[in-house]
């Protein structure tokens, strides 16, 4: 809560002489929740920029403001050209009026996230700026307004008063009261409290972590005499200095958070890589069986020497397994674990350089405090979150500088092939069996190489229940002439046109 019932009567008094008899010649909006109306006469020009956006909800002052030439909006139209009769605060209310010709009445209604600019006449509610808070198209200003007599007041009007004050005043006037004062609803200190407050200067200042407009501070480093300075000066260090360390603390917590997890995949790889390599090789003890198959003659356990480690092992053959099929089994499992080292390898490298990339980012950012560096740091975190969680959706392989991605489950399919994918992109599929969606990315829309094509079409092989033929014939199409049947499951699909090409299942 900014403002205060008795900072906007002050204002409302600056603003009374300034704009009367001006004419409002324009008022519009060309950001979300942000109306300019502009007041003008024969020498001079004042704009109040309202920014009545729930996590802001306050007021600043300019003589210039440069309209954009697209996206602006006109706002209240029936009250352009008319003359401002008078400006006042709503009765210790945290509103104030600018009256026009023709009985229209502009509110500024400044309630923090419910803030708001209403256009009445004759105290009926005849256009609204924030229209989603429908309370405020039955608005009647006779009801907003309290009737407090101060020198009258009973205890629930003195608590009302005091509630009015806001957290900072009342605690400043809370340290003042006497000890002695009963129950602490000393009226004549309030009423004094409030004289003080008609005069008492203004300041900006920082108030559990977030600036505050505060008045009876006469020890404050920086003293504001102006209403409209003050109101400046808050906007400004709120939306250019609070918004933007909010900002940017929240960008770099995202980088840290990014980091961390890097850090803890890389680790988490390094003992997976170092698990398999301590374990004892496959192919070693496919060795040991292929050097002693005349020794088992029909038996499934046999004691061989293990000429590796210099000592006996025993080797346990499946029910009616060969012991050539053993080691078969065994040289393909030690194949296997060495592409998995390899592969635990390439990704560990590959994520020691974005752990490199995310701390300069994140380095380069705490040194930051412009605006467009906040923006464009953010930018860069979310293109890289949404690297992330295309990552966890799709494996994805890189071809001739072309990128192939590949669903891996039957949401992962529908996701790829009906948000992901573009109508130029080029769709995959293993014919008549089940597997996975490939698709590959042509953002250019250029004719695609029949190698990317023939690649793309061995991973679909390989992705699918055909991987263990040695040719799979695979369709291919391109995403516009891939829909979804009315009523199927995910990941199904139907392909109107098609062609068809055979290859040998492989990732490699």
């Amino acid at each position: 809560m900014f403002h205060t019932y008795f900072f906007i009567k002050r204002l409302a008094e600056q603003l009374d002489p300034i704009l009367q008899n001006k004419v409002l010649t324009a008022c519009f909006s060309q950001v979300k929740n942000e109306a300019i109306f502009q007041f003008e006469d024969k020498n001079e020009s004042l704009f109040i920029i309202a920014n009545l956006d729930p996590s802001i909800g306050l007021l600043s002052f300019s003589s210039e403001y440069a309209r954009a030439r697209r996206n602006s909006a006109d706002l209240f139209i029936s009250a352009i050209n008319t003359c401002v009769n008078a400006v006042r605060a709503v009765d210790f209310e945290r509103s104030f009026i600018i009256s026009l010709e023709d009985n229209q009445q502009l509110l500024f209604k400044m309630h923090g996230s419910r803030s708001n600019a209403v256009l009445l006449k004759h105290d009926q509610v005849i256009d609204v700026f924030r229209s989603a808070l429908k309370a405020d198209h039955k608005l009647s200003i006779a009801q907003l307004q309290k009737k407090i007599d101060l020198d009258l007041m009973d205890d629930d009007q003195y608590q009302l008063v005091l509630n009015l004050l806001g957290p900072t005043l009342r605690g400043v006037f809370k340290s003042r009261l006497s000890m002695t004062s009963e129950d602490n609803k000393d009226k004549e200190s309030l009423r004094n409290f409030i004289s003080e407050l008609n005069t008492a200067p203004l300041s900006v200042q920082m108030i559990r972590d977030k600036p505050t407009l505060t008045l009876a501070t006469p020890d404050a480093e920086f003293i504001i005499q102006n209403p409209l300075e003050a109101c400046n000066s808050l906007y400004k260090a709120y939306t250019r200095d609070y918004i933007v360390q909010k900002e940017k603390q929240a960008i770099i917590g995202d980088f840290q958070r990014q980091i961390d997890k890097t850090k803890n995949y890389i680790t988490k790889s390094k003992n997976k890589v170092e698990e398999l390599r301590m374990q004892r090789s496959h192919g070693e003890i496919a060795d040991i069986i292929m050097a002693n198959l005349h020794t088992f003659e029909g038996r499934s356990e046999v004691e061989l020497y293990d000429f590796y480690l210099n000592k006996p092992i025993t080797v346990n053959l499946k029910i009616n397994q060969t012991p050539q099929k053993a080691a078969e089994i065994l040289y393909r499992k030690q194949k296997n674990r060495g592409i998995e080292v390899n592969k635990l390898q390439d990704v560990i490298d590959q994520k020691i350089l974005i752990l490199k990339k995310l701390e300069e980012q994140k380095n380069l950012l705490s040194s930051s405090d412009s605006i467009k560096e906040v923006k464009k740091y953010y930018s860069k975190s979310k293109k890289f979150n949404d690297a992330e969680k295309e990552a966890q959706l799709f494996r994805s392989y890189e071809f001739y500088g072309y990128t192939i991605l590949v669903g891996k489950n039957a949401r992962s399919n529908d996701e790829l092939t009906f948000k992901r994918a573009r109508k130029n992109d080029v769709w995959l599929h293993a014919r008549a069996v089940s597997g996975s969606h490939v698709v590959i990315l042509n953002p250019t829309n250029k004719v695609m190489p029949s190698s990317v094509i023939e690649y793309a079409a061995s991973l679909a092989a390989f992705f699918s229940k055909s991987r263990g033929e040695k040719f799979c014939p695979v369709i291919y199409t391109e995403k516009k002439h891939v829909r979804r049947p009315k009523g199927g499951r995910a990941g199904q699909v139907i392909v109107d046109r098609e062609k068809v090409l055979m290859a040998e299942p492989s990732q490699n």
